[in-house]
């Protein structure tokens, strides 16, 4: 055993070594990546700073340049005309792409003299430059960004976006002498000369660079979404300047961008550069870098980690293997000896090879008792040659067979099974053993057969209920018809009132009793035999008023209102089982007089389209009462048989409950519905629709 593990623990080491190796190799990689990502950001910031101080030293130059123009001024130059002051500042202008105009301004702001003639007489605020101070005060002052091209057909930024493409410019100021008296040199520097040297300095994908006045206000940038005139453009620009006036950070601008900034301010002029390197630009480089690098090393990473699996993988295949044979005998054996149908194993020729406990448990055979032998030994002379014949020709057409089979114990006794034979194959196609697996289906049977007989049973006992009561009802209504004759020859002879007052109880009871024997037959019948209808023509309309003339007595001894309704459209003459819809009628209307103590009952009557047939219609009649009003809880079970609203209302009412039984059980086979909306003591309101044809 010992011996045996020396060659798994060599393996062991090694592939611990070459994993060693495999992570110094990636630890020195990541380090070596990591210092590529600082030094990317170090060069950043170098960039940046370089930019900043090339910037700010064209953009002193430059106001240099303005400045010199105001003192290059004739000397003359206060007592000169108008248009000689133009000539002069046109030709000052034209060698100077960064100006848009040059301007001379009295004390007040007018303008007296401008490169562009259509200037001269604008009035121009003085205020808004930076620094704030008078005439006596002989530095350059830097104003707020202008749109517009020039002096006269723009406007101080409110730092609002400019208009898409809109010309603009900054207002630049210092004091010179005119005549006897001081004045104002004004030029106004084109942004777009200076975005353009920002641009080719430093592309918008990899930055921005923007001109700032010393209180932060922006004036002008590369990037097109930046807005001149506002102070929050540059982030923590202003507040460093504060410190320091010149600098470098990391920082996020106001539109989210992830920057590394470096800044510088002019050294003669209140103007400071802003340069924004992209953050996300600077690491795509080194990720580009890394990528590269990652091309060599990690396809040498690759080849190592694919050795080592491979080494690893040698050395544990074959245990592995055994592992997994191992486990799958366990599970094999697990199943063979947990599972609770009967199984066994045999050759093709049907030997039995093997069966695990449950087929004793069944068959009463051992696994020593029957290994060696064929299955026939189970054989229970229930079943011929032919089926057994058709049994082994699917198992070696088709690999499976499946039925109930019955089979004889050691005991002697019958047992039936469900059983499922599958043949194994090998790779050609050959059988090699078959596996059959049985179900104890004994108990299932006999549990189906009494239930078969418990089925026939009750159903014998509903038909010997319904014909009872069938016959039992017919046979009552004779003597109950000759009660009813008797009262009539009685009421029509000579009688005092008290004789006639108790002939014509019993008369009101036979005719009640008359009345559930009729419900209980017709209800018999229809449980026993069905419905059978026979359709003809009628008018629904004249049927309605025949039922409510049959009980306008009633109603009349209750005080109640009868009236029918034909509402449009009127049904007209229909084709329909005349009887069975008088029926349904009058239960619902003898039901709204029986529960109806003050008000009326109403019949409505109207016809609708059934679906795109125009043969066919629905015939839709409503019964609405004052009456007592039903339980939603009830709407449903009042329809059946021997149900009424509650016990209370049979013994106060009568009746037998089955009159809405009966009319539903009508209307569904009439091809409609009967149903009930209800609310307690206000009323009820029956709905019948039923399928016609049109007459």
């Amino acid at each position: 055993m010992a011996h045996s593990l020396q060659p798994h623990r060599r393996g062991l080491l090694l592939a611990a070594l070459m994993l060693l190796v495999v992570i110094g190799w990636l630890a020195v990689f990541g380090v070596t990546l990591w210092s590529l990502h600082d030094k990317a950001l170090d060069d950043g910031f170098a960039d940046a700073r370089m930019h900043a101080r090339n910037v700010e030293d064209h953009l002193t130059k430059t106001l240099q340049v303005i400045e010199l123009g105001a003192d290059s001024l004739p000397p003359d130059g206060g007592h000169a005309s108008t248009g000689t002051l133009n000539q002069s500042l046109a030709v000052m202008l034209r060698p100077s792409p960064f100006l848009r105009s040059l301007s001379l301004l009295n004390p007040d702001g007018r303008v007296i003299a401008s490169s562009d003639p259509r200037n001269v007489g604008l009035p121009i605020n003085l205020h808004g430059f930076y620094p704030e101070a008078g005439l006596d005060w002989p530095q350059l002052r830097i104003g707020t960004p202008w749109h517009g091209r020039d002096l006269g057909d723009a406007r101080p930024c409110a730092g609002e976006p400019a208009p898409p493409s809109a010309p603009g410019f900054i207002p630049v100021m210092r004091p010179v002498e005119l005549k006897d008296q001081p004045g104002w040199w004004l030029a106004a520097l084109n942004p777009d000369d200076f975005i353009n040297h920002f641009s080719e300095l430093l592309p918008v994908d990899e930055g921005r660079v923007q001109l700032l006045r010393y209180d932060g206000m922006l004036l002008l940038s590369s990037h097109p979404d930046d807005i001149p005139g506002r102070s929050d453009q540059a982030g923590q620009v202003p507040n460093r300047l504060e410190q320091q006036e010149f600098g470098d950070f990391e920082q996020r601008l106001s539109d989210g961008t992830q920057t590394l900034t470096a800044y510088r301010a002019s050294s003669r002029f209140p103007v400071v550069i802003a340069v924004h390197l992209d953050r996300k630009y600077i690491l795509g480089q080194w990720l580009a870098d890394v990528r590269g690098l990652s091309m060599i090393v990690l396809p040498i990473l690759a080849a190592l980690s694919v050795a080592t699996l491979l080494f690893w993988r040698r050395h544990q295949r074959l245990e592995q293997q055994r592992a997994e044979l191992e486990r799958q005998r366990r599970l094999t054996s697990s199943v063979f000896d947990a599972s609770s149908d009967a199984i066994m194993l045999t050759t093709p020729s049907g030997e039995i090879l093997s069966t695990n406990p449950a087929f004793e448990h069944m068959t009463g055979y051992s696994g020593d008792e029957v290994r060696g032998r064929n299955p026939r030994l189970l054989a229970s002379g229930q079943h011929d040659a032919a089926f057994y014949r058709a049994l082994w020709n699917a198992v070696i057409e088709t690999g499976h067979w499946q039925g109930e089979i019955i089979d004889r114990r050691k005991d002697g006794s019958l047992y039936t099974g469900l059983l499922t034979i599958n043949a194994v194959r090998d790779d050609a196609g050959r059988i090699q053993h078959c596996v059959g697996v049985t179900s104890d289906m004994t108990e299932r049977k006999r549990y189906e057969a009494e239930l078969l007989a418990a089925k026939e049973r009750a159903e014998a006992a509903a038909l010997a209920k319904t014909t009872f009561l069938a016959t039992m009802s017919h046979e009552l209504r004779t003597p109950m018809n000759g009660i009813l004759g008797m009262t009539d020859i009685l009421l029509r002879s000579e009688l005092n009132d008290k004789q006639r007052r108790q002939i014509g109880i019993v008369k009101s009871s036979a005719e009640s009793l008359l009345t559930i024997l009729a419900d209980i037959l017709d209800y018999s019948r229809i449980e026993a035999h069905g419905i059978t209808l026979k359709p003809s023509p009628f008018d629904p309309v004249e049927t309605i008023q025949v039922v409510l003339a049959l009980f306008a007595p009633h109603a009349d001894k209750k005080s109640l209102t009868l009236r029918a309704e034909t509402l449009e459209p009127p049904p007209g003459m229909i084709v329909a089982d005349p009887v069975r819809f008088r029926q349904i009628l009058t239960n619902l209307v003898s039901n709204a007089i029986k529960f109806t103590h003050d008000g009326g009952i109403s019949v409505r009557v109207w016809s609708e389209p059934a679906n795109s047939d125009h043969e066919h219609a629905m015939l839709v009649v409503t019964v609405m009462d004052t009456g007592i009003g039903i339980p939603s809880a009830l709407h449903e079970s009042i329809f059946d048989a021997f149900v009424q609203v509650d016990g209370s209302h049979s013994r106060s009412y009568g009746g037998t409950g089955l009159g809405l039984a009966i009319s539903r059980r009508l209307a569904e086979t009439m091809g409609g519905t009967l149903g009930v909306a209800s609310t307690p003591g206000l009323g009820s309101c029956f709905t019948l629709r039923i399928r016609v044809i049109r007459a």
